[in-house]
């Protein structure tokens, strides 16, 4: 009703818009619900009782409260610009949280380029597959277009170029599609992959497409690439595979597939090559493999706690997670090791993403895993692994990072609440991704 300012609170905070942080966020939509839930209170105060002069000023001050508080998640981005240099290294400069349209938001993957960040989740099922959403920002934080599929793929990849545009890839055994949109949102291709099987991870350099999956689903001796198990794929601007090659653990005596076990193949690329990440099949670790941009193997490193590949300025960075431990290791791209920094966790810890840019290294992840209270987290490492610092994230669970232009993109789900409907709505946020060492006096 118009004259319900608890109902048009609720709606605001239902409808898509910036918050200043997830507390926020939080304790006013546990507030509203509270009060909605509250039995109406008889007699002299209801509503009926006061004369339409009354009523009318106590509307008004109501919808200027609202107004109000519309206006205090744009204080961060006011703030920013009135008085530069305020905001540091990891902290929040916007954040989203949005509710998908076909329900709970199950997982996300983020990207980010030119045009922005995007971000690709799962929102529920759907009669024909699953509902998958994606979501394009300006890096002002403004929603500038909104794609809506059915699936039948529970995790799509998404990736962007430097031009903008934004691309993902369908997840089936029989036929994946590559599908690429412009930074306006107009799609400008889909192309059927000559081959079947799951693609886990993309990346993309010059318009090049390079994805990680594996023939799961066909059996041995029926797989359209020639092989089965794991593979890395070049696809060209036009769609065309340029070439599909196998993603061994490569030991003494023999090679055999890597595992597939969550989370299974990681990608990343640069102007110098290819580098996967994989659980090995042959031991209790993991194996990163350098291909060059043919697809010919350069060298392959092995790790005892991975999960995530990301690599800049001729450095490869791994990091990961295994119960309470944490552990971010760097190579060369020419396969030494540079240094490695691990840590312990009380409450354990769970490795979702990393990005590199601006120097260093970002390490996201939520701490406290299976704990009702378990927080959102950033870590960020200079490119000589000194810790730089770290952003708490409260409530809010990151899922995926990326890094563009000195900007830290982290997307996730916001903690459930308890009540009988359980919840899970999607974020978004904005960081500054700086580079100050923790030691530094400046």
């Amino acid at each position: 009703m118009a004259d319900d300012p608890i109902r048009e609170a609720f709606d605001l905070l239902e409808r898509e818009r910036p918050l200043p942080s997830s507390g926020f966020a939080d304790a006013l939509f546990d507030r509203l619900v509270e009060q909605r839930r509250a039995p109406a209170v008889p007699g002299p105060r209801s509503w009926p009782v006061l004369s339409p002069s009354v009523r009318k000023a106590l509307v008004a001050v109501a919808a200027l409260a609202i107004a109000i508080a519309a206006l205090i998640p744009l204080l961060p981005l006011a703030r920013n610009e009135a008085r530069p240099g305020r905001l540091g290294p990891g902290d929040i400069v916007w954040a989203h949280r949005f509710s998908g349209r076909g329900g709970n938001v199950h997982s996300a993957t983020v990207a980010a380029s030119s045009s922005g960040p995007s971000i690709g989740f799962p929102s529920g099922p759907n009669l024909y597959g699953i509902q998958w959403e994606l979501y394009q920002y300006g890096s002002d934080g403004r929603r500038r277009w909104t794609l809506t599929s059915v699936l039948r793929s529970p995790t799509i990849p998404i990736a962007s170029d430097d031009e903008g545009n934004v691309y993902y890839v369908t997840m089936h055994p029989d036929a994946p599609m590559l599908k690429k949109y412009s930074p306006a949102g107009a799609e400008l291709r889909a192309e059927l992959l000559p081959f079947g099987g799951y693609a886990y991870g993309m990346a993309v350099d010059r318009g090049n497409v390079y994805l990680v999956g594996d023939t799961f689903g066909h059996p041995p001796g029926s797989d359209p690439v020639g092989f089965h198990g794991p593979f890395v794929a070049a696809v060209d601007p036009d769609g065309a595979v340029l070439w599909v090659r196998p993603v061994a653990d490569t030991t003494v005596e023999a090679e055999t597939p890597l595992a597939v076990a969550e989370p299974p193949l990681t990608v990343a690329v640069d102007t110098r090559g290819i580098y996967v990440l994989g659980e090995a099949a042959s031991s209790a670790g993991w194996r990163l493999t350098a291909f060059d941009l043919d697809g010919k193997v350069r060298w392959s490193q092995v790790l005892d706690i991975a999960g995530s590949v990301a690599v800049d300025r001729a450095t490869v960075y791994i990091a990961g997670s295994r119960r309470a431990t944490v552990e971010v290791t760097a190579f060369s791209t020419s396969g030494a090791r540079l240094w490695s920094q691990r840590w312990d966790e009380d409450r354990g810890a769970h490795v979702t993403g990393i990005a590199a840019g601006a120097g260093g290294v970002f390490i996201a992840g939520t701490t406290g895993v299976g704990d009702a209270q378990g927080s959102g987290f950033v870590r960020a490492f200079d490119a000589d692994g000194a810790d730089a610092w770290t952003t708490s994230l409260g409530s809010l669970r990151v899922l995926s990072i990326a890094f563009f232009d000195d900007a830290l993109y982290v997307g996730g789900t916001v903690r459930e609440t308890d009540g009988p409907v359980r919840h899970v709505d999607g974020f978004l946020a904005k960081l500054v991704a700086g580079i100050v060492p923790a030691d530094s006096s400046s």
